[in-house]
């Protein structure tokens, strides 16, 4: 099996509002989103998988405007469909600098959420009953239809015995976007034994783009502590992407208890993404407190890590006094 791999935190539908410019190459450059199996190759298997009676023809047809045709498709191809549509979704998703409207991944994601509806029961049969692959492509699926009728499923997946059907339950929560999706679940797949990288990284995205979600609610959901706790407990992973959807995800929650964690990674940690989310996490929390790390920061041998605190910095103080930190210092 194969794994369809991610390379981008956030979609089109859930930029933050006032987003400063530099942060959408923060978007293409570090988060991990969602894998359709727990391998780590960044290949993704075309062949037709099995399933649940896998040549049992679906019930809802689609449409061929050009041949007049109304094909019929199995189980099976409804499954190789949903994978090449997530497949298109996260190569787009990958290359966010050269769509900095998001307008390319919303076509992307309105066009599965159609697709996924055409097929939304044949999906829901085969993520309750397929063989692993096939149900957590399915699970991933029903996540982009955001119709209330699969969360259930998704929420009963994420408990399987298969870390491949959870990592993909994971990624399908996170298309799903509620942010009313109970945190138990997600915090039992991300502190279960020996959880492979794959679910991991799915459940920082979720993790992250839930917690974005939660933030853009109107009115804003409140941050809890648990919420603060499981992203936190990211920041403890050896993997530098993980570590730096943590520090992420506890921006957008105005997490002012994790400032002084996120500045010591700011200072120390040896992996400029990481660096460069703390620095991006301490201008959302938008803590006095964070200042002096964030000048030191400006001389951080990575551009982008600098260019970061300066926009904190910015973000904070409300006027920007250029790159130099003397300038910031005279004035603060």
């Amino acid at each position: 099996m194969k794994a369809l791999r991610s390379n981008s935190i956030c979609t089109a539908s859930t930029l933050p509002l006032a987003m400063p410019a530099w942060s959408t190459l923060f978007l293409a450059l570090f988060a991990s989103c969602g894998a359709v199996s727990p391998e780590d190759d960044g290949q993704v298997n075309h062949s037709t998988p099995s399933t649940t009676n896998n040549n049992k023809p679906s019930t809802t047809a689609l449409g061929n405007p050009h041949s007049g045709e109304i094909p019929v498709l199995t189980q099976n191809e409804v499954i190789v469909e949903c994978e090449r549509h997530i497949r298109a979704w996260q190569v787009r998703n990958s290359n966010r600098r050269n769509d900095p409207t998001g307008s390319g991944i919303k076509i992307l994601e309105e066009a599965t959420q159609v697709f996924v509806g055409k097929y939304i029961g044949e999906l829901s049969e085969v993520a309750i009953g397929g063989q692993d692959r096939p149900r957590g492509i399915a699970s991933t699926a029903l996540g982009f239809s955001k119709d209330p009728t699969v969360l259930p499923i998704l929420l009963n997946n994420l408990s399987d015995s298969s870390d491949l059907v959870v990592a993909n339950t994971l990624f399908g929560l996170a298309m799903y976007g509620d942010p009313d999706i109970p945190l138990s679940g997600l915090e039992a797949a991300i502190l279960r034994p020996k959880a492979s990288l794959g679910l991991l990284r799915n459940a920082a995205f979720a993790l992250v783009r839930l917690a974005q979600v939660r933030q853009q609610a109107i009115p804003p959901k409140p941050v809890s502590e648990d919420w603060g706790r499981l992203l936190a407990h990211l920041l403890s992973r050896p993997e530098p992407e993980i570590r730096a959807q943590g520090a992420t995800g506890l921006g957008y929650l105005r997490a002012g208890s994790a400032v002084p964690r996120l500045a010591n990674m700011l200072a120390g940690d040896p992996e400029s993404r990481v660096r460069f989310a703390a620095a991006f996490a301490l201008g959302e929390i938008g803590s006095k407190a964070a200042t002096t790390d964030l000048l030191g920061a400006l001389s951080d041998p990575d551009s982008m890590t600098a260019g970061a605190a300066r926009a904190a910095l910015t973000k904070i103080v409300g006027r920007d006094f250029g790159p130099n930190p003397e300038a910031w210092k005279e004035q603060l």
